[in-house]
């Protein structure tokens, strides 16, 4: 009787502890938390905030096409071998220069549909 009353005892106390182990713990939340918490972990809020973004995105490419097109060109070569010329009884003549500046005219363009 005495070696059943432990053998009791003794799987109530190993339930108990399993049951402490495998308790959670509790989390007192206030309003603003949850509020923070739905708002970081909703996907929907998130899908429709990635929408609000593109539209945002589109208005700006659509104001542009309105803006008139400006292009400027500037072009720097390197001579690295001038032509080089003998001339009798006058010696070797390089002609033009070290570097070559090509600068074009500034382009503006309004495409007007």
């Amino acid at each position: 009787m005495i070696s059943r009353i432990y053998k009791l005892m003794s799987i109530a106390l190993f339930f108990m502890l399993i049951s402490q182990t495998l308790a959670q713990q509790i989390i007192t939340l206030t309003w603003n938390d949850v509020v923070g918490i739905s708002r970081d972990r909703n996907l929907e809020l998130k899908i429709q905030e990635q929408d609000l973004r593109q539209q945002e995105l589109n208005e700006w490419k659509s104001m542009s096409e309105f803006l008139p097109a400006v292009n400027y060109q500037y072009q720097m070569i390197n001579n690295v071998e001038r032509p080089v010329f003998v001339i009798p009884n006058f010696g070797q003549v390089r002609f033009g220069t070290e570097y070559n500046f090509n600068d074009y005219a500034l382009n503006s363009a309004k495409v007007i549909v």
